[in-house]
């Protein structure tokens, strides 16, 4: 009798519990604003510029209502706060920020400093993990070239670009760090423009403080992300130097070149070098440390790198040990000392992107980084090396 009476209370105290959640459920749905998403312009990509002491905003969103369209809208203010209202007042539908994905700054706008765009954008709770770029050209005409492509095309093009093409990885939370951080500076990636007005990302852009001080290539871009990314994916041009044995075999070449030039040979020279090919890097490790003797203070970096060969010189005969270990030990040279021209590069530009100013803090009980940036940076010296570990040699391809 007991038991049956327990059984019953706790089964009406299970109904009651799921209609009083329901009730809850419902007036609280009844609180949530709806929106339309054919009446709101929802807005991925955003350009900021300055023209004649305003700021500027340009904007990119979809129309939702015909896949083939996309509206450009463009304002000015004194202030970031009121681009987006300025925004609203030249669109016919209400400009949703919630779903931006990336921020172009301008050329000029980068110059002259950041920091009022990215102060504001920190206190808006609306806009979530975005990514920042910097064009070599005003925003406005990368918004533009955008209008006939997909309206997630530059998010996809980074994207891809870190995952596999050898960009350094950034996004907003890493530029807060940076911007409010001691001892490292503020790096995004670049986009430009190409020959044929084909959008690419063509390196990397390093400022000093909230302006751009200097921008680096692909190629040396690559060369940071090795040294400071966890993902150390993409590619990387190597060319060797000529062996001793290849240079009577490359002038038999040249003369035999010359030779059907005479005889009327069509094909003649195939273009390129042959001793330049392309190295993939897999995935990897490195570490830095700094080393302080007196005065004298070291950065050392050691890398090791899984790497894939795309195409071997025809010179280089793999499964020889001599030349297999000419290979690895060229191709370790040629990195560790473009990475240590790369440092240097840094140096007399005055910026740290690697933070190694922060190393230095962590090592020191006293702590200045105006002292740090102008009279030990400059005099910092540096050791790289690097291990690579041949995983494929493209063999067959």
């Amino acid at each position: 009798m007991m038991n049956s009476m327990k059984a019953s209370y706790m089964k009406s105290k299970f109904i009651i519990t799921i209609l009083v959640s329901l009730v809850i459920c419902t007036l609280l749905s009844g609180c949530v604003p709806r929106s339309i998403i054919d009446e709101l312009g929802i807005t991925h990509t955003i350009g900021i510029d300055e023209e004649n002491g305003k700021l500027t905003a340009t904007v990119l969103y979809p129309n939702y209502t015909n896949s083939n369209k996309a509206s450009v809208i463009k304002t000015a203010a004194d202030n970031p706060s009121t681009l987006k209202s300025n925004l609203g007042h030249k669109s016919q539908s209400q400009i949703v920020l919630g779903q931006i994905r990336t921020f172009v700054l301008g050329d000029s706008y980068s110059k002259a400093g950041i920091s009022r765009v990215l102060e504001t954008i920190c206190k808006d709770a609306t806009i979530g993990n975005i990514t920042f770029v910097v064009s070599d050209t005003k925003a406005e005409d990368i918004i533009k070239g955008l209008k006939p492509a997909p309206p997630l095309y530059l998010s996809h093009l980074l994207e891809t670009s870190v995952l596999h093409e050898g960009t350094p990885e950034t996004n907003i939370h890493t530029l807060v760090s940076q911007y409010y951080g001691s001892g490292i500076d503020i790096y995004l990636p670049n986009i430009s423009f190409d020959n044929e007005k084909q959008l690419v990302v063509s390196g990397l852009s390093i400022f000093k403080g909230e302006k751009l001080k200097l921008t680096i290539s692909n190629k040396e871009a690559f060369l940071f992300k090795l040294m400071n990314d966890k993902n150390k994916s993409g590619y990387y041009d190597i060319t060797l130097p000529t062996k001793d044995n290849q240079k009577g075999k490359d002038n038999d070449k040249e003369q035999k070149h010359n030779r059907d030039k005479k005889q009327g040979d069509i094909d003649g020279k195939q273009p390129g070098n042959e001793n330049n090919f392309a190295l993939k890097s897999l995935y990897g490790k490195h570490k830095i440390t700094l080393h302080k003797k007196g005065n004298e203070n070291t950065i050392s970096m050691n890398l090791t790198l899984n790497v894939e060969l795309k195409g071997i010189p025809e010179s280089i005969q793999i499964e020889k040990k001599e030349d297999y270990q000419y290979l690895k030990k060229s191709m370790e040279k040629i990195i560790a000392n473009d990475i240590e021209t790369l440092l240097k590069k840094l140096q007399q530009n005055e910026v740290d992107p690697f933070g190694f100013g922060i190393i230095y803090r962590s090592e020191s009980k006293e702590w200045n980084e105006k002292e740090f940036y102008q009279k030990i940076y400059p005099k910092m010296a540096f050791s790289v090396k690097t291990d690579l570990i041949l995983r494929q040699l493209g063999v067959g391809e």
